[in-house]
C-alpha cells in the first residue's frame, strides 16, 4: 500500500502513513499538490503554477507563495531520498517515482482496463465504490478563477464517466441475467440525469425480462411525465411505440402502472360522487377540489395510498384533506400558472384512472353552469383523453363535457 493515499471522489482526503494530513494543509497547498498529482508526468512551468493559484498578486509574491507551499509539502510528505517534486528554476512536477494513490487515476485505469479483467463485473463494482462523490466536493478557492474552472470540468468528466461505468455495469449485469441488480444501477443514473431516454428504455426492457409488465409501464409514465414537466416535450418514437407494445401484448390491453388490488362489489357499490357548484367561479380548482374530497370519502385511504407519492404532491395543491393519505408529503416548490395547471391536470387524470382500476362511480355535478373555468377544461380534457374510462361524468345545467 502507498504511503501517501490521495481521495478526490468526494469530500478531499489526504493521508500519510494512515494518518489524514488534510488538516495541515493550506486549501491552496492542497489544490497544488492535487492538481499535480491528478497531472502525473506532466510538466508545468512555475509562471503558469503561479498565474494558476497566484493570479491576484504580483509574480514575485505569486513566485514567493509557490515556493513556500512546495516546501511545506516537502516537509510533510518526503522520506528518504524520494522528493515529492521534480523541480527546477522554470518548472515543477510530480516525481513518478513518488510512492502514492490517487483515486482518480485508479478509476481511470479501471475504466480503459476492464473489459482484459477475468472478471469485468468484479473490476466495474470496484471502480464504482471509488466513486464516492463528485470530484472535489465542495472544494473552493477564492480569487482562483482558472482553477475553479479546471475543477467544474473535471467534475463534469467524471460525473459523465461515473454514468458510462454506470451503463456498462447495467450491460454487464443483464448479459448474465442479473436484471434486479441492473435495474438498481440504471436507477442511479437517472439520478445524474433523469432525462434519459435510453435508460427508461433499457429499464422498461429489464422489467420485461422478469415479467413485471406493470414496472415497465410505469418506467414509460416516469419518462413522460418529467419530460413534460421539466423540458415541455414527449418521449421519443421508440419509447412510445415500446410502450404502445406492451399494452397491446399484454392480458389487459388497459391496464397502467398502477399497482392496485381489486375489491369485491360488495365492499364499493357503484354510486355517484355528488358535487355541487356555488356561484363562485373566480376560486380557482373548487369543482375537482370537492371531486378529489368526495373519492377520498368514497374510497378507503389503504386503497388511496397505492398513489405515487408526486401525484399526491400535485393533488395537495388544491385539496389539504390529501395528506390524510400520506401526512409526511410537502409542497416544496414554487410553480408558474401554466405549469401549475398541467401538474394539477395530471394529477387529477391519474386519481381518476386510479380508481377507475379498483371501481368505477359516477361522477355527478349539480349546477355546472356555476363551474369554474380551470376544473371545467380540466373534466373536458379527461373526457377527450380518456373515451374508454368507465366513471361517467353527469352533470346538471347548460354546459357539456362531453
Amino acid at each position: 500500500m502507498s504511503r501517501v493515499h490521495i481521495c478526490l471522489l468526494g469530500e478531499v482526503d489526504i493521508e500519510v502513513d494512515g494518518v489524514s494530513v488534510t488538516d495541515k494543509l493550506s486549501n491552496k497547498a492542497i489544490a497544488l499538490l492535487c492538481f499535480l498529482c491528478t497531472n502525473k508526468g506532466k510538466k508545468f512551468t512555475r509562471d503558469r503554477l503561479c498565474t494558476f493559484f497566484w493570479n491576484n498578486t504580483t509574480i514575485e509574491n505569486a513566485r514567493y507563495n509557490l515556493r513556500y507551499s512546495l516546501w511545506v509539502l516537502r516537509k510533510i510528505f518526503n522520506r528518504g531520498n524520494c522528493d515529492l517534486f521534480i523541480s527546477s528554476k522554470d518548472s515543477c512536477m510530480i516525481n513518478p517515482d513518488f510512492d502514492y494513490y490517487i483515486d482518480v487515476l485508479h478509476f481511470n485505469f479501471i475504466m480503459e482496463n476492464f473489459i482484459d479483467e477475468e472478471n469485468p463485473i468484479l473490476a466495474l463494482e470496484k471502480c464504482k465504490d471509488i466513486y464516492s462523490g463528485e470530484f472535489f466536493q465542495g472544494f473552493y478557492l477564492k480569487n482562483c478563477p482558472d482553477f475553479n474552472d479546471w475543477i467544474f470540468y473535471e467534475r463534469e468528466k467524471y460525473q459523465e464517466s461515473y454514468s458510462t461505468l454506470l451503463f456498462k455495469l447495467a450491460n454487464l449485469y443483464s448479459e448474465s441475467s442479473m436484471y434486479s441488480e441492473s435495474i438498481l444501477v440504471l436507477n442511479e443514473v437517472l439520478k445524474i440525469n433523469p432525462y434519459r431516454e435510453d435508460i427508461y428504455l433499457k429499464l422498461m426492457n429489464l422489467h420485461i425480462q422478469i415479467n413485471n409488465i406493470q414496472a415497465a409501464l410505469k418506467e414509460y409514465e416516469k419518462c413522460e411525465y418529467i419530460l413534460r414537466e421539466e423540458l415541455n416535450i414527449r418521449p421519443n418514437e421508440e419509447i412510445t411505440e415500446y410502450y404502445k407494445s406492451i399494452v397491446c401484448n399484454s392480458k389487459n390491453p388497459k391496464t397502467n402502472s398502477y399497482r392496485i388490488d381489486k375489491v369485491n362489489e360488495k365492499d364499493i357499490k357503484k354510486s355517484s360522487v355528488i358535487v355541487e357548484c356555488y356561484p363562485v367561479s373566480e376560486i380557482k380548482y373548487f369543482c375537482i377540489a370537492c371531486i378529489t374530497e368526495k373519492i377520498m370519502q368514497r374510497y378507503s385511504v389503504e386503497h388511496l395510498m397505492g398513489l405515487d407519492e408526486f401525484i399526491l404532491k400535485d393533488l395537495l395543491r388544491i385539496q389539504p384533506k390529501v395528506l390524510l393519505i400520506n401526512k409526511d408529503i410537502r409542497i416544496e416548490d414554487n410553480l408558474n400558472h401554466f405549469t401549475e395547471e398541467n401538474r394539477i391536470y395530471f394529477s387529477f387524470e391519474s386519481l381518476l384512472l386510479y380508481i377507475d382500476k379498483i371501481y368505477p362511480i359516477d361522477i355527478h355535478i349539480k349546477n355546472i353552469s356555476n363551474i369554474d373555468d380551470i376544473s371545467f377544461n380540466i373534466l373536458k380534457l379527461f373526457r377527450f383523453k380518456n373515451p374508454e374510462c368507465k366513471i361517467n361524468i353527469l352533470v346538471d345545467g347548460d354546459k357539456s363535457i362531453l
